[in-house]
C-alpha cells in the first residue's frame, strides 16, 4: 500500500513539474527581453544578462522556442558565433520545432553562421530549406508579412534579388495597414543595394560597432 502512495506522489510531482516549468521558463525569457532592452554602463544593452536569462529558459522548457531564437540573438549581437551555431542546431534538433513557424528562421540564421566560415556548401543548402517552407507558407496564405519579408531577405542571400524585386511588386499595400507604396519603394532599393559581403561584415562586429543595416 505505501508503495501505490509513493507512486502516485511521484506522478502528481511530476505532472506538477510539467505544469510549472513551462511558466517558470516563461518568466526567464521575459526577463531575457527585459536585459535586451536594458542599457549597461556603458549604454550597450546587456546581452550577456540577457542570454543567461534565454538559456535558463530553455533549460526549463526546451519547448520554448522563442527563447532558443532569443538566445541566438543575444550570442549574434555579442559576436560569439560559435556559441550560435551550437544554439541554432539544437534548436533544429528539437521535436517541437518540426511544424513550428520558426524553423525556417533557424535555418536561415544556420545559413548566416555558416558564410561567417566560408562553408559555401552548407548554407546554400540551409537558405534553399529556408526558401522552400516560406515558399509553402506563401502559397497557402500570400498575404502573410512575416513570410513575405523573411524570403525577401532569404532570396538576396542566395544573390535572387529579381525575385525578391518580383515579390515585392506582388505585394497588395491595401491588405498591410502598414505598407505603404513609399515603404515598398524603400524595400526595392534595399534589395537592390545589397551585398552579402558588406552584410558578414556588418555581423563579424560586436553589436556596439555595428552600423545600421
Amino acid at each position: 500500500m505505501k508503495q501505490i502512495v509513493a507512486f502516485i506522489l511521484l506522478l502528481a510531482f511530476f505532472a506538477c513539474q510539467n505544469k510549472v516549468q513551462p511558466q517558470v521558463s516563461q518568466e526567464a525569457f521575459q526577463q531575457g527581453m527585459d536585459y535586451m532592452l536594458q542599457r549597461d554602463s556603458s549604454r550597450n544593452f546587456d546581452y550577456h544578462k540577457a542570454r543567461q536569462s534565454f538559456r535558463k529558459a530553455v533549460r526549463l522548457d526546451s519547448t520554448n522556442m522563442k527563447a532558443w531564437r532569443y538566445q541566438l540573438v543575444a550570442e549574434m549581437n555579442l559576436s560569439w558565433h560559435d556559441s550560435a551555431r551550437q544554439t541554432v542546431q539544437r534548436a533544429l534538433q528539437q521535436e517541437e520545432l518540426k511544424d513550428h513557424k520558426l524553423k525556417p528562421h533557424f535555418y536561415k540564421m544556420a545559413a548566416i553562421l555558416e558564410m561567417l566560415r566560408d562553408e559555401e556548401s552548407t548554407w546554400r543548402v540551409y537558405l534553399e530549406k529556408a526558401s522552400q517552407m516560406y515558399d509553402e507558407r506563401l502559397e497557402r496564405d500570400p498575404d502573410r508579412e512575416d513570410a513575405w519579408l523573411e524570403q525577401i531577405s532569404v532570396l538576396c542571400w542566395l544573390g535572387r534579388k529579381e525575385e525578391a524585386l518580383k515579390l515585392v511588386n506582388s505585394i497588395h499595400t491595401e491588405k498591410h495597414e502598414n505598407i505603404t507604396p513609399q515603404r515598398l519603394e524603400v524595400l526595392r532599393d534595399f534589395i537592390r543595394d545589397w551585398n552579402n559581403q558588406e552584410m558578414l561584415e556588418n555581423f563579424r562586429k560586436p553589436m556596439a560597432d555595428r552600423v545600421d543595416m
